[in-house]
């Protein structure tokens, strides 16, 4: 899985071209300044047929995707983006374990360092 961040405004200028039916795509949101522009770009991607996963506290945004991540809404602001990382680094170990990858053995990694 290749995987690239942008800002909702960033998106709308470039990447959502290549947005088409089934095209995955990570909105990873929580309530607050950003979430009302995020979720009018998820009202898009819906209307392209896009993949949408959603990880949020924001029920409108977490209504619009196929698959939901809904983080607590009793969070302040300014620590919601933490739970964000966590909710995407555990949907990428679980799609890794369910492509029957496993995460402690990279392929084509060579080099280990061991911290004693």
């Amino acid at each position: 899985m290749l995987a690239e961040p942008y800002s909702s405004a960033d998106f709308r200028h470039g990447p959502i071209a290549i947005v088409q039916n089934g095209f995955p795509v990570i909105a990873a949101t929580p309530q607050g300044r950003a979430g009302f522009d995020v979720e009018k770009l998820a009202r898009t991607l819906r209307d392209r047929n896009a993949e949408l996963i959603a990880i949020s506290d924001n029920p409108a945004l977490l209504d619009l995707a196929r698959t939901r991540f809904a983080l607590p809404a009793s969070l302040p602001e300014w620590l919601s983006p933490i739970t964000c990382a966590v909710a995407g680094q555990l949907f990428a170990l679980y799609l890794t374990l369910a492509k029957g990858y496993d995460p402690d053995h990279l392929r084509g990694l060579k080099k280990v360092t061991e911290t004693r």
